[in-house]
């Protein structure tokens, strides 16, 4: 398709959606889906490639923050379960609890680096997606990530508590 009958179709989907959203028999959805379109038509082009670019942007942030939700739930559960394995091991050779260790040591490390690591990272999203609103003024949405580290981050917590002091 050339770029002068691409440019027809765009226009002609735009006039359509516009023609819609007046009549009185179509659902509020393609109103609301004509007006979103007439919004984005009356921004300049630089205005809706900056605008993409800062989606784009906050997307990227969100995806950085759910690897390091997956390396960090990666290092606590290593740690946690070479903790188990070394405490039943330790209990069935000599029938009795594993005392602080070399290997208490190592998983503890483990826990605390993914948590940590994962504390870190929440900051940087936070701050991040901050001054993208501020600067960018993108409107602020339900950071689900957010909330899914906030949890990763807590099972961390209460991984680490259990290998230094209860020894469950």
């Amino acid at each position: 398709m050339q770029r002068a009958d691409a440019d027809w179709y765009a226009r002609r989907h735009v006039t359509i959606l516009f023609d819609l959203s007046n009549a009185d028999c179509v659902p509020n959805v393609v109103r609301s889906m004509a007006a979103k379109e007439k919004s984005d038509s009356d921004l300049s082009l630089d205005e809706q490639r900056t605008e993409l670019a800062a989606r784009r942007t906050r997307d990227a942030l969100e995806r950085t923050l759910m690897s390091w939700i997956r390396t960090a739930l990666a290092m606590v559960s290593y740690g946690f379960g070479l903790f188990k394995v070394l405490q039943y091991m330790a209990k069935a050779e000599r029938g009795e609890q594993l005392s602080h260790s070399g290997s208490d040591i190592v998983t503890a490390l483990l826990i605390g680096m993914g948590t940590g690591l994962l504390i870190v990272a929440m900051v940087q999203y936070w701050v991040a997606m901050r001054e993208l609103r501020k600067e960018q003024g993108l409107e602020a949405r339900f950071p689900l990530p957010l909330v899914g580290a906030t949890g990763v981050a807590l099972v961390g917590v209460f991984a680490l508590m259990n290998v230094l002091f209860l020894k469950i």
